[in-house]
C-alpha cells in the first residue's frame, strides 16, 4: 500500500479546510489536491493553473488558522512540533520541483 502524499493546499491562506479555496470554490481539481485516484499532485499550485481566478498557493504563516486541520496537527505532534509543519511543506516544494524538472509534474521547468 502506497502512502498518500499531503497537499502543500493545507497550508496555503486561500484553503477554507473543505477541498474548496479561493482559486477554486466549486472544489480543488485532483491534479493539485489528489483525492480518490493516485497518490500524488501532478501539478504545483505555486503555479498558474486554468481556471484558477489568478490566485495560486499562498503561505498561512498564522499556525492557528491552519492547526485545526487534522493532518497538520498530527505533524505539529512529532518532536519538531510546529516547526517540523513548516518543515515539511519545504520537503515538499522541493519534491515538486524535482518532479517538474524530470517533467513529471506540470508545470514542466523549461
Amino acid at each position: 500500500m502506497s502512502q498518500r502524499e499531503i497537499s502543500i493546499c493545507l497550508w496555503c491562506k486561500h484553503y477554507n479546510g473543505d477541498i474548496r479555496c479561493a482559486a477554486f470554490p466549486a472544489g480543488i481539481p485532483e491534479q493539485l489536491y489528489p483525492l480518490i485516484s493516485g497518490t500524488m499532485a501532478t501539478f504545483d499550485h505555486r503555479y498558474p493553473y486554468e481556471g484558477d481566478n489568478n490566485i495560486q498557493f499562498e503561505l498561512e504563516d498564522d499556525f492557528e488558522k491552519i492547526k485545526d486541520n487534522s493532518t497538520i496537527r498530527l505533524l505539529a505532534q512529532q518532536p519538531q512540533g510546529i516547526q517540523g509543519v513548516y518543515n515539511y511543506l519545504e520537503i515538499l516544494f522541493k519534491l515538486y520541483d524535482k518532479r517538474r524538472e524530470q517533467g513529471f509534474m506540470l508545470p514542466k521547468d523549461s
